[in-house]
């Protein structure tokens, strides 16, 4: 009955550490996915942003003005009477890397998704028929596979995911958007990679 009685006790100190251990491996298991999805929200917050930017340019919209946020973020007010806030795009908590991806003119002046490669060179993001993914189309997504690590799109919204092969830590990736500065006539998008993209401000109110 002793004996009983010990092997009984031992068990329960034993399964009380097991379920203490377990619930500490959930919760970092818990934390670091919603560290992954944060950051991926940051990410396609950012790819939105730009889009829809260009849709502006596109349609003629200017811009009103650039309002620095508290946050480190932008809003930028258009002349149709809608914004768009842009977020600072630094690297997510534990090293988080973004992908490398970028806006390339294409010859016939209009802009579209690119990797930039380690050394400067670009390659154009293409769909299953080989064409490029404009920028002025539905949003390109992004999202992080929990069990590689690595960056996968859509350009089908949602339907097939592409694995880049780009790891979401320690990767080369960057700031989509790298820079926003403005003169007296336009307000200039700085992509990482060199592209620039110009947007006139609003002509009644300049000074």
């Amino acid at each position: 009955m002793s004996l009983i009685c010990a092997l009984a006790a031992m068990t329960a100190v034993y399964s009380c550490y097991n379920d203490a251990d377990l619930k500490q491996s959930i919760d970092e298991l818990d934390g670091r996915v919603e560290a992954l999805e944060q950051f991926r929200d940051q990410v396609q917050s950012e790819i939105a942003s730009l889009s829809e930017i260009l849709n502006k340019l596109q349609s003629s919209a200017t811009i009103n003005n650039v309002v620095a946020n508290s946050d480190g973020s932008y809003t930028i007010n258009f002349s149709d009477g809608t914004s768009v806030t842009i977020k600072d795009g630094e690297d997510g908590e534990d090293g988080l890397t973004p992908p490398s991806l970028t806006l390339v003119q294409g010859e016939d002046g209009e802009y579209y998704w690119a990797w930039e490669n380690e050394d400067g060179s670009f390659d154009f993001i293409q769909d299953d028929q080989g064409n490029r993914i404009p920028a002025t189309g539905p949003d390109l997504m992004v999202r992080i596979n929990s069990q590689t690590g690595f960056w996968e799109i859509s350009y089908d919204g949602g339907q097939s995911w592409v694995d880049t092969g780009m790891p979401s830590t320690g990767g080369t990736g960057g700031d989509l958007i790298t820079d926003i500065t403005e003169d007296e006539n336009n307000v200039y998008f700085h992509l990482r990679g060199g592209t620039v993209i110009a947007v006139p401000k609003t002509a009644s109110l300049l000074p």
